[in-house]
C-alpha cells in the first residue's frame, strides 16, 4: 500500500505521515478515572483517542516521542510534592506543554471550534521541536495538591471563543498556561504569562532564570473550573489595544 505523504505542521517538510496523539498515550493509563480534552466534539477517555495526522514519521518518532517521555517522568515525580526541576527538564516540560496546546489548535481547527485564538507563531513551533526559545511564547507552571478534586484531571484548554492567545494544559499535578504572541501585538505573551505567574501563582518554565525550578502549589484550584482560560479581564485590555490600531497596523 503506498505511503501517505504530507506537509509536517512542525518541520514543514513534505515526507511520510504518521499518527500523532494529541495528548500522549500513556495519558490513558496515567489518569484513573477521567481524561478531559477540548474540543467537546472529540472524544474522552471511554470513547477513543483523539489524534492529528499531519506530523511526519520523523518528527513523531524523535522529538516528540523524546518529549512524552520526559514529561510522563516529570509527572509522576510530581505525584507526592511539587517538583525542583532543572532548567532542561523545565524547558522540557515547557515545550512538551506547548506541543500539547498547538496540537490541540490544530485538532479546533479542523473541527471549527476554534473561536477567535490566533494560531501559534512558526518561532513558537520551531521552538518545541528544540530550537532556542524565542520571544513569542512563554510557559508557566504550577503544581496541584493531590487533596485538590482537579487533581485527576488531564486535558488541554483554550480561551472559550475569545482572541485570548492563551492555553492551559493539565497532566494530573501539574498545569501549565501557554502564552504566545498575537499577530498584531507581541506584548500580549508577556502580558498573558505574567497575569498566570501572579493569579496562580505559576513560575516561568519556557524561560528559566536560575539553574533550578520549583513549581509553586496552586492557591485556588477552583480558578480552573471558573475560567481561568477565559481571563475576561486580559481580554478585554487586549481587544480595546486592537481595536486602536491604525488601518494598517504593522505586524509586532
Amino acid at each position: 500500500m503506498k505511503k501517505r505523504h504530507i506537509v509536517c505542521a512542525y518541520c514543514g517538510r513534505h515526507a511520510r505521515a504518521s499518527t500523532e496523539h494529541a495528548m500522549a498515550k500513556w495519558v490513558g493509563g496515567a489518569a484513573v478515572n477521567h481524561v478531559s480534552v477540548t474540543p467537546a466534539m472529540r472524544r474522552h477517555k471511554w470513547g477513543g483517542a483523539t489524534t492529528v495526522r499531519d506530523v511526519c514519521v520523523h518528527c513523531n518518532n524523535t522529538v516528540l516521542s523524546q518529549l512524552d517521555q520526559t514529561a510522563k517522568m516529570l509527572v509522576e515525580r510530581a505525584a507526592s510534592a511539587p517538583p525542583r526541576l532543572t532548567a532542561h527538564e523545565a524547558i522540557m516540560l515547557a515545550r512538551w506543554g506547548g506541543k500539547l496546546a498547538y496540537n490541540m489548535q490544530r485538532v479546533c481547527f479542523r473541527e471549527g471550534t476554534q473561536g477567535a485564538e490566533p494560531p501559534l507563531p512558526k518561532s513558537a513551533i520551531a521552538w518545541i521541536l528544540g530550537q532556542s526559545p524565542p520571544e513569542e511564547i512563554r510557559v508557566a507552571a504550577s503544581w496541584v495538591h493531590a487533596s485538590e478534586a482537579v487533581r485527576e484531571n488531564y486535558g488541554v484548554f483554550g480561551s472559550n471563543g475569545s482572541i485570548l492567545p492563551r492555553r492551559y494544559v493539565q497532566a494530573g499535578p501539574i498545569v501549565m498556561f501557554v502564552a504566545w504572541a498575537h499577530p498584531q501585538r507581541p506584548e500580549s505573551t508577556m502580558l498573558v504569562h505574567q497575569k498566570d505567574c501572579d493569579r496562580v501563582p505559576a513560575v516561568t518554565v519556557s524561560h528559566p532564570s536560575e539553574a533550578t525550578v520549583e513549581l509553586p502549589t496552586m492557591g485556588d484550584t477552583s480558578m480552573l473550573l471558573k475560567g481561568l482560560a477565559r481571563m475576561p479581564d486580559i481580554a478585554t485590555e487586549l481587544l480595546k489595544r486592537l481595536d486602536n490600531l491604525p488601518d494598517h497596523p504593522h505586524p509586532g
